[in-house]
């Protein structure tokens, strides 16, 4: 017998677990499923990386809120995954043979670490950080040994080398690029972030290929470079990018290009919505299609797809991105995406750990990197929105100068 529902949400990271928030925030009175191919209840994915690891606490902060779990009109389904469906007939069924019906379909499936397919990656001791599972295997081989290795030199595997620095540990990180965060971040902040990991103890290496893994048939001893070079390890953590979970949207029949294609609702289909990390959307700001991997850009878009499932009128999604990461005593936060060719303004000294990157395109200003400057952030992202641009005069003269110059225009347009 099918189980009928409204709405069917597969995926229960972030952007589906705070669709169900904002649903039940919003009284909808419709059926709704969420299904999560983990048994764990959905939780908050940031700290895994940072606190996480360092606390002997056992669970993550969960992110559904608001008595959602407890609400009869959602019903909750941890270690499930989706066999296959049809849209027409607007059916699901399960991998346990449970059939499920529904109106709508939203796909929240994520994006999966990309794997290194490289001699000796299959031994124990190498993992990726993605799940609780992930994490919980990290810890567990922290009692084991005090030799890490982490394989890419991005946001995941700096946080981790910062948190886990120290108490007679060896960390040492390898990054393929010449500089880390090279798609992320300017090269100023890529030079403050790891001189700053360095002043902990964290050993960084650039241009560093990893060719293999060795061990001794069973758990890894030893991370090896292109250029020969065998770095002890107990544990290496891969994280060199993402790749989209598309694979059930392409079984469905539904276009697929580094994500699942939708338009400017967030729609696959008409009766499919998706959003979060796998969803290929177009941005107005620029003439081309982006996928975005972020805490604010599957709430947005969560908040996006309630409001379209509750009746409300939609224009297209448009959110201005913004970005953070916590790296021993160092938040970043980035607001906007910066683009190739940018121009760079910076405001205060990198060696005070307290400064801002700004972006610009000619004279459009398109993103702004602080560290240490939470207030800066939020102005950088009401500059964005509104479409404001300080002169550059402006960034070096600091925070008082962009202000007045932006309420100098507001009260213009008054």
């Amino acid at each position: 017998m099918k189980n009928e529902f409204d709405v069917v949400i597969i995926g229960a990271g972030h952007a589906g677990a705070h669709l169900v928030n904002v649903l039940v925030r919003k009284k909808y009175t419709g059926s709704v499923a969420l299904i999560s191919d983990e048994m764990f209840q959905p939780y908050h994915r940031p700290p895994l990386s940072k606190e996480y690891l360092k606390t002997e606490q056992v669970d993550s902060r969960p992110l559904l809120t608001g008595g959602a779990l407890s609400s009869p009109n959602i019903s909750f389904m941890p270690g499930c995954r989706v066999a296959g469906g049809d849209l027409q007939a607007g059916s699901l069924t399960l991998t346990n043979g449970t059939e499920l019906g529904f109106k709508q379909l939203v796909l929240a499936t994520g994006a999966s670490p990309r794997k290194l397919a490289i001699e000796g990656a299959g031994l124990e001791g190498i993992v990726s950080l993605k799940t609780l599972a992930d994490a919980e295997k990290i810890r567990e081989a922290l009692f084991q040994t005090k030799e890490l290795v982490l394989v890419g030199g991005g946001f995941i595997n700096l946080e981790l080398a910062c948190s886990l620095a120290g108490e007679g540990r060896t960390i040492t990180v390898l990054e393929q690029t010449p500089r880390l965060l090279q798609r992320a971040v300017s090269p100023v902040m890529s030079e403050f972030l790891k001189t700053e990991a360095e002043k902990l103890g964290v050993r960084i290496l650039l241009n560093e290929e990893v060719s293999r893994f060795e061990g001794d048939g069973k758990r890894i001893s030893h991370v090896v470079t292109a250029a020969g070079e065998r770095f002890e390890a107990g544990l290496a953590v891969v994280a060199i990018g993402s790749v989209p979970e598309s694979g059930l949207a392409e079984d469905l029949g539904l276009e697929c290009t580094n994500g699942i294609v939708v338009n400017g609702q967030l729609q696959a289909a008409p009766n499919v919505y998706a959003l979060g990390d796998c969803v290929f959307f177009p941005d107005p700001s620029a003439s081309h299609s982006l996928r975005l991997e972020s805490v604010q850009n599957a709430t947005d878009q969560a908040n996006y797809v309630a409001e379209a499932l509750t009746g409300s009128a939609q224009e297209e999604y448009h959110a201005i991105p913004w970005f953070w990461s916590v790296q021993g005593a160092n938040r970043l936060q980035i607001a906007g995406l910066a683009k190739p060719g940018t121009r760079q303004v910076i405001s205060g000294e990198p060696a005070d750990a307290n400064f801002a990157v700004y972006h610009y395109l000619g004279e459009q200003l398109c993103a702004v990197e602080t560290i240490n400057r939470p207030g800066e952030h939020m102005l950088a992202r009401k500059m964005l929105k509104e479409n404001f641009s300080p002169t550059e005069a402006e960034v070096v003269q600091g925070v008082e100068a962009i202000k007045a110059a932006l309420a100098s225009r507001e009260s213009k347009n008054v």
